[in-house]
């Protein structure tokens, strides 16, 4: 036993140029898997990143518009300046909501939604509720709409005007 342990031992051969190559082509298919798999859950992980930043951006400025015209006395959804006394509109600037409180202009979501482009609709539902439908996305890829009813506690059915459109004027 002692003399076969030995004459492995001595065996000074070395790897065949067949027994190299073939360990390469093994070794290099196992990196390009790998490296394939890695690209894939990077790219899944991108994706999944910014569909859940569409979504968190479009459920927070419906929240925001909610409780903004939750309360309002005076509506009008219309393209034009209404003829009645207003102090807050709600619009669309460039696929951004932009939102008006006497006189002072601003973004609605205060640079949380740099690089998503917002659409916004405004429905007249019945004599004291508001639908809301709002739809943001990325490059149009990643889409995700919302539409909410609200109900305008304290409107009456004269100062709530206008049927469907992209811009709401209202007072508080």
């Amino acid at each position: 036993m002692n003399l076969q342990a030995n004459k492995l031992l001595d065996n000074k051969k070395g790897l065949t140029i067949v027994e190299l190559m073939i360990t390469l082509a093994i070794l290099l298919i196992v990196i390009g898997a790998s490296y394939s798999f890695y690209f894939y859950v990077v790219r899944a992980f991108d994706i999944g990143t910014k569909q859940s930043d569409v979504q968190q951006n479009v459920r927070l400025a419906k929240n925001i518009i909610d409780n903004k015209v939750r309360s309002a006395n005076y509506i009008a959804i219309t393209e034009s300046e209404p003829e009645a006394e207003w102090n807050q509109k709600i619009y669309l600037d460039n696929g951004k909501i932009m939102y008006v409180k006497d006189g002072d202009t601003t973004e609605l979501l205060s640079g949380l939604a740099d690089g998503f482009n917002m659409q916004i609709e405004f429905e007249k539902v019945g004599t004291s509720f508001l639908e809301i439908s709002i739809t943001g996305d990325i490059n149009g890829e990643h889409v995700y709409n919302i539409t909410s009813e609200v109900l305008i506690k304290a409107i009456q059915e004269s100062k709530f005007v206008g049927d469907t459109g992209n811009v709401i004027y209202f007072k508080s």
